[in-house]
């Protein structure tokens, strides 16, 4: 609770160190929700997620200065104006000596690409970039490349251009054959990620009536079907939720994280036609980032191959268990699963 009154002090003082420039307030908001968004989902330990919010509401904290100064405010100025200020805020909030020289580091660096090391290079520079305009071009060589795909896996989606891109994409892809995996990224334990609105919801279900499979976990199920989220489910309401899902227009769903009865289980259900198949499993006690993408990424590549959903998604949960297993004990669980050496055993599994 003190950290988050200190992060809603330091937001009121970006503010009104902004107060004339209402589009640079609105990028500081912005920044913040999806450093804290991301900060979560990569499962951060306290401190680092309160560091990480507290630097991007300051990250930028040197343009005006260096605007002033110099008429102009190039990412260099920035860097070297803004540690300063940055270093006056904080201190004015009573922020401990060593997280103000965290956070005066990562605003004196938020544009450095080139020489990252110790803490830095295990974490990351922690700096957002809206792809919108990449993906317009992207998608721009490609249609002119002439590219197709046997697949389609979208992610995440924050904006209604992006949305808008992604689906009139896939809906053209669809037309040659390519199958779609919708993954709705957006929320998970029963709370939506920061930043993640009623309209982005709306974007979701839009992607979702054109996809042949969508992977959300329970709570993103609840989002999308308009259900209640609850802690754990009975079998009849997974069945109200998944035909919902269907509604929408998915050919085929997968639930991820259900409680069932005090029980985990990852639902399938092939077809509206079809009732929901619960495949059981124990939680493992211990947290990786990325094993998501992994899960679906097993999932599509099993499914192009076989053509069975209930086959991929069984495959996808015996390799990511052996997977996780192997690296039960890595001291360095933000990193990830190093899952270039599991390739082999994975493609050799039989569809």
């Amino acid at each position: 609770m003190y950290q988050e009154n200190i992060i809603d002090m330091l937001m009121r003082k970006m503010i009104h160190f902004n107060q004339n420039d209402p589009q640079r307030i609105h990028h500081l908001i912005k920044v913040h929700s999806f450093a804290q968004m991301i900060g979560r989902m990569e499962q951060l330990d306290g401190h680092s997620q309160f560091l990480t919010e507290c630097a991007a509401l300051v990250h930028d904290i040197g343009i005006r200065p260096a605007e002033e100064k110099y008429g102009m405010s190039s990412g260099r100025l920035q860097e070297q104006e803004g540690p300063f200020y940055a270093r006056k805020m904080l201190g004015e909030l009573g922020f401990e000596e060593a997280d103000i020289n965290r956070i005066c580091y990562l605003v004196g660096h938020h544009h450095t690409y080139a020489d990252i090391d110790g803490i830095d290079y295990h974490y990351g520079q922690f700096d957002i970039l809206d792809t919108t305009e990449y993906m317009e071009n992207t998608l721009l060589v490609w249609k002119k490349l002439m590219f197709s795909f046997d697949a389609i896996c979208t992610g995440f989606i924050v904006s209604e251009r992006q949305s808008s891109l992604v689906y009139e994409y896939c809906k053209e892809q669809q037309k040659s054959g390519t199958s779609i995996f919708v993954d709705p990224i957006m929320g998970d334990d029963g709370k939506r990620y920061n930043g993640v609105t009623n309209q982005v919801v709306a974007y979701m279900k839009r992607l979702c009536s054109i996809a042949d499979v969508i992977v959300p976990n329970i709570t993103e199920a609840c989002f999308l079907s308009e259900y209640t989220v609850k802690h754990t489910y009975s079998e009849p309401e997974i069945e109200v939720i998944a035909n919902r899902l269907h509604t929408l227009g998915a050919k085929s769903v997968v639930i991820t994280s259900a409680n069932i009865n005090g029980r985990m289980f990852t639902v399938v259900k092939s077809s509206p036609k079809n009732s929901c198949i619960l495949l059981p499993y124990e939680e493992i006690p211990v947290r990786f980032p990325g094993t998501g993408d992994i899960f679906m990424a097993i999932v599509v590549g099993h499914y192009l191959k076989s053509g069975q959903i209930l086959e991929s998604v069984q495959s996808a949960m015996r390799q990511l268990e052996k997977i996780i297993y192997a690296n039960l004990h890595d001291t360095d669980k933000y990193k990830g699963i190093p899952i270039e050496q599991f390739l082999e055993e994975i493609n050799d599994e039989k569809a």
